[in-house]
């Protein structure tokens, strides 16, 4: 009989090393800052998930992205531990039981962060509707009510923020806000979204954003809540698509939160998208036609363009703009070829397209004549850059189009073809510079789109003065853009053609004063973009591995084939201190630490003591 016991003991004690075997193996060694919950759990390659994933890499933080189910694997601690931060995407994690609830709570409270969004838990495992979302009691909102309002529970409506305090939490340029601080759009006024009719059921919620529903209700859009009944941690929501809305050219929302859940407040170590971990302006000049002839002699020598801001200067190279033999064109090769080469001392040139300015832009666009064939569109293109390219010296890698006419993806996929790296792109209104997608995919990965930043529904110089924007507001415009690249330390893109600045004389020439002041006290970059886009395509591609100590040092591992040299690290000040590193440049901003390599390496190791 004793031996039987034996028998026993001995399996109950190797079972209980096998399982803490197992325990053991779960408990990753690396932290990794972010994971994208994934809630189908067949593929990763979920849409949603892809674009998420696109924008967490432009700004160089490392994510993963794993099922809840091998999250829970964890005890709530060693998951915070490893994994600081939630993001449950919508869509893609609507379909869970309750019993998933404790854990999370249990997650929070140890000082996990979670991002839940828009119908995140709204669904039972077997496709049937929780009475109330699940996350509906942590978040503090009760977002879906389909059982009180029926068909009126999701519905669409315009997005305003409450003040300009909450605007600024969410990096939202002011640019980007009517009087009333309404979202717009460039030449679409007030920008309509899907929202569900939630309510806040929890006074300490805080609401950053609200929408105005079609039925006239005033709901929460984003809120974010931390207090002692959640614990160490915080929680945010969004009551928008987020990843749909990245999938279909509307980045600036979606970027929006996640530098403010990630960043702000969750404090994350992360890869400067900027280079110097700084903020950056493109300045991108349009060269349409023959009259520039008469207006950029002027602009140089009466200073309305600066050598030391390095510009993106985008010309149109043909002879003609309106009509075949018009000679209304720039006509880069010929007459205008002195001018074009006088213009490189402003720097990088650049193709506007397609030779006659206007006639491409009619012929190519289907609400004109629109007869033009990819086959056309590639031609007089080509024509372009390799007009350019002669009176360059160099390789012609940015593009503008001509009236904005870019039809996607045709026209990308052909400029990469031809080693273009850099766009102006009327699409993602506002945003920094990121790989555009269309229709839930990723255009292409290798080539940058720069949106154009608009003063609420206009954009050039030129379409301002059209509106009767006074002399002093516009002044106020753009010099509130390169203030807001230099506080959120992003790259913002401004544009219009040398004939527009008589229009606006003394505030172009106090703007361009005052950029060039924040470039020189270190401040604001201002660069071409394609160096822009050199610099986010080598972002993406560093590899970046976190180890947090016991102590709670972080230890950031950073590889590149190509070397690490001028890649940043941006660092929460409040949270860590440099302990050891490579060589490199240290600077102290208000909330960050940017450290910058300065040595040519493949391979190097920041060491980050808590504070």
């Amino acid at each position: 009989m004793r031996r039987i016991w034996v028998v026993i003991a001995v399996a109950l004690l190797v079972l209980a090393v096998i399982r803490l075997t197992q325990l053991s193996d779960a408990v990753p060694s690396e932290t990794v800052p972010v994971v994208l919950v994934d809630g189908n759990e067949e593929t990763t390659e979920d849409p949603v998930l892809n674009a998420y994933r696109s924008i967490l890499q432009e700004e160089g933080i490392a994510s993963v992205t794993h099922p809840l189910r091998r999250l829970m694997e964890l005890e709530p601690e060693e998951a915070v531990h490893a994994y600081p931060s939630l993001i449950f995407a919508e869509g893609a994690t609507r379909r869970y039981p309750k019993t998933v609830l404790s854990w999370i709570t249990r997650y929070i409270a140890q000082g996990g962060h979670i991002l839940f969004v828009y119908d995140s838990g709204t669904l039972h495992s077997d496709g049937t509707y929780h009475w109330k979302a699940l996350w509906a009691t942590l978040v503090g909102v009760n977002y879906y009510r389909y059982d009180e309002l029926r068909d009126e529970a999701l519905t669409r409506g315009v997005l305003r923020f409450p003040s300009d305090k909450a605007a600024a939490s969410l990096h939202w340029p002011s640019a980007k806000l009517d009087t009333d601080r309404y979202v717009v759009g460039y030449h679409y006024g007030r920008l309509r979204y899907p929202m569900s009719v939630a309510v806040v059921e929890d006074e300490r919620v805080e609401v950053l954003l609200h929408g105005v529903t079609e039925q006239g209700d005033t709901v929460p859009v984003v809120t974010r809540r931390r207090g002692t009944d959640l614990g160490r941690g915080f929680v945010v929501w969004a009551n928008l698509p987020l990843g749909a809305l990245k999938g279909d050219s509307d980045d600036l929302i979606a970027r929006a939160v996640l530098r403010m859940f990630l960043l702000d407040s969750a404090e994350t170590v992360h890869i400067s998208p900027t280079p110097k971990g700084i903020g950056g302006l493109v300045i991108n000049w349009h060269v349409d036609a023959s009259m520039e002839w008469e207006n950029l002699p002027i602009a140089m020598k009466e200073g309305w363009m600066l050598p030391e801001l390095k510009s993106s200067i985008h010309i149109t190279a043909g002879e003609f703009c309106d009509e075949p033999d018009d000679g209304k064109g720039f006509d880069a090769c010929g007459v205008g070829r002195p001018l074009a080469e006088k213009l490189m001392e402003y720097g990088t040139l650049g193709s506007h397209g397609g030779w006659g300015h206007n006639w491409y832009a009619s012929h190519l666009d289907p609400n004109e004549i629109g007869d033009f064939t990819n086959e056309d569109m590639e031609k007089y293109i080509l024509m372009n850059n390799e007009c350019l390219a002669s009176v360059a010296g160099y390789p012609i890698r940015e593009y503008s189009a001509p009236n904005g006419v870019h039809p996607q993806p045709d026209k990308t996929l052909f400029l990469e073809r031809e080693g273009v790296v850099a766009y102006y792109y009327p699409g993602d209104g506002g945003a920094t510079p990121n790989r555009t997608f269309l229709r839930g995919e990723m255009i292409t990965p290798k080539v940058v789109a720069f949106p154009v930043m608009p003063r609420r529904i206009h954009a050039s110089l030129e379409e301002l003065h059209r509106a009767r924007v006074s002399d002093a507001e516009v002044e106020d415009w753009m010099k509130q853009l390169a203030d807001f690249a230099v506080e959120t330390r992003t790259i913002r893109l401004w544009y219009s053609h040398p004939y527009d600045i008589p229009r606006y004389e003394k505030a172009t020439v106090s703007f361009f004063h005052h950029v060039a002041e924040l470039q020189r006290e270190g401040v604001l970059t201002v660069q071409p973009m394609s160096e822009y886009a050199d610099y986010l395509l080598r972002v993406v591609d560093v590899t970046q591995n976190q180890t947090r100590s016991d102590d709670g040092s972080l230890t950031v591992r950073l590889s590149h084939p190509k070397g690490l040299r001028g890649i940043c690290l941006s660092i929460p000040s409040s949270r860590y201190a440099v302990k050891d590193t490579p060589k490199a440049t240290q600077t102290e901003q208000k909330d960050r630490t940017i450290l910058c390599l300065d040595e040519e390496m493949n391979e190097a190791t920041v060491v980050l003591a808590p504070r």
